[in-house]
């Protein structure tokens, strides 16, 4: 979706209430992504075309709520590489042994224990 010039994305306003919900939490979900240095693929008309009504309405943090995850971790966030499963799926497909996010926090964890006992 392109904006006009001079137009500020962040007080976008869509005369459909519906769309309208949905796109701060996009704009979230995208700068998280970049935060972890994750690509993002992922276009608003996409990310809507994946949360429909019905599963907005069950979207939560709770582990019988619906989230978006990537299929496979080492893709971008796309279209066709995200879908919407139970949280408690997406928790158990990424605490397995041998998983990405497990390898990535640990990763990250030591890193952040250097960090502490070498301050510069």
């Amino acid at each position: 979706m392109a904006w006009p010039p001079g137009e500020r994305p962040s007080v976008w306003i869509h005369p459909d209430p519906d769309i309208h919900k949905k796109y701060t939490p996009w704009q979230r979900s995208k700068a998280q992504a970049k935060y972890l240095g994750q690509e993002w693929e992922l276009s608003f008309e996409d990310y809507c075309y994946h949360w429909t009504e019905d599963k907005w309405l069950c979207k939560g943090r709770g582990r019988n709520n619906l989230c978006l995850t990537r299929i496979d971790p080492e893709k971008p966030w796309s279209r066709d590489n995200v879908e919407v499963i139970v949280r408690q799926a997406q928790l158990k497909k990424s605490s397995k042994p041998n998983g990405y996010w497990r390898e990535y926090h640990a990763t990250r964890n030591r890193s952040n224990r250097q960090s502490q006992k070498n301050p510069t």
